[in-house]
């Protein structure tokens, strides 16, 4: 019935601390995916890193070049999901830098807007204020960390879509027949993160069918167009403008 606690993790764990056990940057030269994954502990669950893990992990970062791109990523995308992100990615952004190269600077939104937010939509805000051409910064990023499609689609909608304004309903219906449900959703939600401009409700007022934004939706069809003078491809053309 005894516990056996040889390196005091259990008043670690009390104190909400994170320590490497015996030396810290031995540890990470063992393994360099501990590095990623204790600021990911960090931000996942609240605690902090100890003095002399947090200085080995900005001092041995580099060493994070020689772990798989997958790994890096499942790391980042756990980190940023964490209810604690926002305060680890303002300590150790060196290394979110550092495996994340074609970002030049971690810049933040606004702290109460970062928390209502995804981790894929936090991934999509580091870019869009961190670097200087945020669309080829992330389609590079992402590139080499061996993402799916996916989520590279959906960023490069947001960060283009990021300024349109969508204050009238033509456009932002114009915005929804463009990207989809999927890719005006996460543009939306972008775009209340990044510059705190609200437009989920004109997005769910269409997506609940008040609004049209389907070419099925319209109370015209391709005949009526044709009876207007249109032919050929001119008549798809006309719809979808």
């Amino acid at each position: 019935g005894a516990v056996t606690d040889m390196f005091m993790g259990a008043s670690d764990i009390k104190e909400r601390t994170i320590r490497a056990v015996g030396d810290a940057e031995i540890r990470f030269s063992e393994d360099a995916l501990r590095i990623l994954r204790a600021i990911r502990f960090s931000a996942t669950l609240g605690f902090e890193l100890d003095e002399k893990t947090a200085l080995a992990v900005h001092n041995k970062k580099s060493l994070l070049k020689a772990v798989s791109a997958e790994r890096i990523y499942a790391e980042i995308i756990k980190l940023l999901g964490g209810d604690f992100a926002y305060g680890v990615l303002e300590k150790y952004g060196d290394v979110i830098l550092e495996v994340m190269p074609t970002l030049e600077a971690v810049r933040l939104p606004d702290r109460k807007r970062f928390s209502k937010a995804g981790a894929q939509e936090r991934l999509v805000a580091l870019f869009a204020l961190g670097a200087k051409n945020p669309t080829a910064a992330l389609a590079a990023a992402l590139d080499s960390l061996h993402t799916d499609s996916k989520i590279k689609k959906l960023g490069a909608a947001a960060l283009e879509n990021l300024y349109t304004d969508v204050s009238d309903e033509a456009r932002l219906l114009r915005l929804l027949h463009s990207l989809g449900e999927a890719g005006a959703e996460f543009t939306a939600r972008g775009k209340c993160l990044i510059i705190g401009e609200e437009c989920l409700d004109g997005l769910l007022a269409a997506k609940n069918g008040r609004l049209p934004y389907k070419i099925s939706d319209m109370a015209v069809s391709g005949s009526d167009f044709v009876k207007l003078g249109f032919v050929g491809a001119d008549v798809g053309k006309a719809m979808e403008t």
